[in-house]
């Protein structure tokens, strides 16, 4: 977004496309490593918090950075809401490798059933 033909000030406005492709490649590595570190049985014991929680995280940190674009850029609220949507999904694959760094990963399947 700060790169890309819809920034307040584009930068590089000549390689539009290249810029997109390496974004997506990027998103491709982000969601392989992410789906390696998933073991399926983990999964589905957690199936309460993964699909009760995960969502309910995402959508409260899409409402919470909305709420910050629109108070401090003056954004309407539906470029906002794209905005937070956008970036709330880095919210969890930011914060897991470092609980992974740190042991704590494993904290909540000791806890879960």
């Amino acid at each position: 977004m700060a790169v890309g033909p819809h920034s307040p000030l584009p930068l590089f406005t000549d390689h539009i496309d290249q810029l997109q492709a390496v974004g997506e490649i990027g998103v491709m590595l982000l969601l392989f490593v992410v789906g390696l570190d998933v073991q399926p049985k983990s999964l589905w014991s957690m199936r309460r918090l993964v699909f009760g929680l995960g969502p309910a995280q995402y959508l409260l940190t899409a409402a919470a950075i909305m709420a910050l674009m629109v108070w401090v850029s003056g954004l309407v609220w539906k470029s906002a809401l794209v905005v937070g949507l956008g970036l709330a999904m880095g919210s969890s694959a930011i914060a897991y490798p470092i609980l992974e760094a740190r042991g704590e990963g494993a904290s909540l399947r000791a806890v879960l059933p």
